[in-house]
């Protein structure tokens, strides 16, 4: 099977599905993770293998915070816990 764009898409949604929804902090407050605007920014075929770096953007919503719309002008502050982009590697076969 020859991987295209659209099954690599697939395959990083079902990797990040593992990261998003309700999760339990070690004190036991509660939070959501939301996983959006997944990019994939590079695709390297070596062999049967195919490493993709892709990147996406987490939100983070807790018991303690106050959700706030992301706003798509503006680039997630580097520095907000909540809010942010990431980007990964991984390693799929072809």
């Amino acid at each position: 099977m020859v991987l295209n764009k659209q099954k690599i898409m697939e395959k990083i949604e079902k990797y990040l599905d593992i990261k998003s929804g309700e999760k339990v902090g070690g004190s036991g407050h509660l939070s959501n993770v939301s996983i959006s605007q997944i990019t994939i920014d590079e695709v390297n075929k070596t062999g049967k293998m195919v490493e993709v770096t892709f990147t996406y953007t987490v939100d983070i919503i807790s018991e303690f915070s106050i959700a706030e719309e992301p706003d798509p002008e503006n680039e997630p502050d580097p520095y907000d816990s909540y809010h942010y982009r990431k980007t990964e590697k991984i390693t799929l076969d072809d």
